[in-house]
């Protein structure tokens, strides 16, 4: 690489992220034979600034139009950008919704600015962001404009959103109702497969055509992507079927843990029956979960990362041993643990018998009752055993009771629930 003239190496340089930069400048400064490397990735770090882009498209009668601000960062300030320079502009935010006519005053540009501007590089050093917001109750509130400007003016925003880069760190996205049928979806699957940098997705779904999207979410419980991943799909009409396939890419895996989390909302109505279906077919076919509830939590065999379900989550955690069937052994040796001043808090244990929990009755009892939030018609159970080494504290460990599940937690004995 020594024997690249300065112009290419600079060309080079000019498509690489901040990260890759400034890795090439600590090394070239330390190697002669890479002056031009070292001089080209300086200057580029010197005269490299990110951008914050918000595109506007407002409807009027006259067909849809567009305005946009565009700001400069500075270490401690932000000022308009002259749009000179392009070959060191990167994109820290991006924001492109739709807007009613009447709605700001900004300065109107040609679509294609518009569109050189949204697609400029991605700085995922700075956890870059993209917004976008369709016309989720806007154009309800024009009617007038609907049927008229609608369509065109939707075209537009999609041409611009499908324009940006992959390379940001959060991406919320809000579906619109005259959005083309399932492009959200395909454009959000788009970003989870090639988003390398992707850590947050906040994707509204309104329609009932997901089966693209997830179909890109399952693998995600496969394989190892190296960063976490947060999904949020709004209201989602959960498939068991899609669920249980995320459920047997992770069994299949190497089991390695890595922070992702799907979330959404589902129909009141139809969530009880899907629940019931999910647990019963993970119950047939993983015989160590443990299901209580309509949550599941399953522990990978190579110990290293477990799976957790619940109404509206599935999420990918760290291995704990309370996340397969304990005994009174187990819970002994933690309670000697807690004695030595080591502190717990732990959700969803449960015995590998009832007779286990029994002896922990016997030997610690007796239960206890006490009011939730001083609410006398909920009452929570639970086992009470002071520490030895915390009395000063007035320091105790609760073994709650829960429809077959436990929580133990370390508690202050003023501390009002």
């Amino acid at each position: 690489m020594d024997f690249l003239p300065y112009d290419l190496v600079e060309e080079v340089v000019n498509y690489l992220p901040r990260a890759d930069v400034e890795t090439i400048a600590r090394v070239a400064a330390r190697s002669p034979e890479l002056e031009a490397w070292n001089l080209a990735s300086e200057y580029q770090l010197e005269k490299r600034f990110t951008l914050d882009v918000h595109v506007r498209i407002k409807q009027t009668e006259g067909g849809p139009r567009i305005t946009m601000s565009v700001l400069k960062n500075r270490p401690n300030y932000s000022t308009g950008w002259n749009y000179t320079k392009w070959s060191y502009a990167w994109i820290r935010e991006v924001t492109i919704e739709q807007t009613v006519p009447w709605e700001g005053q900004r300065a109107e540009v040609q679509m294609l600015q518009a569109l050189r501007c949204v697609s400029l590089p991605v700085d995922p050093s700075v956890h870059a962001s993209l917004t976008s917001a369709s016309g989720v109750g806007v154009l309800e509130c024009c009617s007038r404009y609907v049927d008229k400007y609608g369509a065109e003016e939707t075209d537009l925003y999609w041409k611009m959103l499908r324009a940006t880069q992959k390379e940001f760190v959060n991406v919320t996205v809000r579906a619109g109702n005259r959005d083309p049928r399932g492009a959200i979806e395909e454009f959000a699957a788009d970003f989870i497969q090639r988003g390398h940098f992707l850590e947050s997705l906040d994707c509204r779904i309104l329609s009932r055509w997901q089966g693209t999207l997830f179909g890109a979410i399952a693998p995600l419980f496969g394989r190892v992507r190296g960063r976490p991943l947060k999904i949020d799909l709004g209201l989602f009409h959960q498939d068991p079927e899609e669920i249980q396939l995320c459920v047997d890419n992770w069994w299949k895996s190497d089991g390695i843990f890595e922070d992702i989390e799907v979330s959404y909302r589902v129909d009141i109505f139809e969530n009880a029956e899907k629940d019931d279906r999910l647990c019963e077919s993970i119950r047939n076919k993983y015989k160590t979960a443990v299901i209580n509830r309509h949550r599941v939590v399953l522990a990978h065999p190579s110990r290293r990362s477990s799976l957790f379900i619940e109404n509206e989550r599935i999420e990918i955690m760290k291995f704990r041993p309370w996340h397969i069937p304990v005994d009174f052994a187990w819970m002994e040796s933690l309670i000697n643990r807690w004695d030595e001043n080591v502190m717990f808090d732990i959700r969803f244990l449960t015995f590998q018998d009832e007779d286990d929990w029994l002896k922990l009755v016997e030997k610690y009892g007796p239960l206890k009752k006490e009011d939730v939030f001083r609410n006398e018609t909920m009452k929570r159970t639970f086992l009470e055993i002071m520490n030895p080494l915390q009395n000063e504290e007035r320091m105790s460990l609760q073994i709650e009771e829960r429809d077959g599940e436990y929580n133990v937690q370390h508690r202050y004995l003023d501390c009002f629930y």
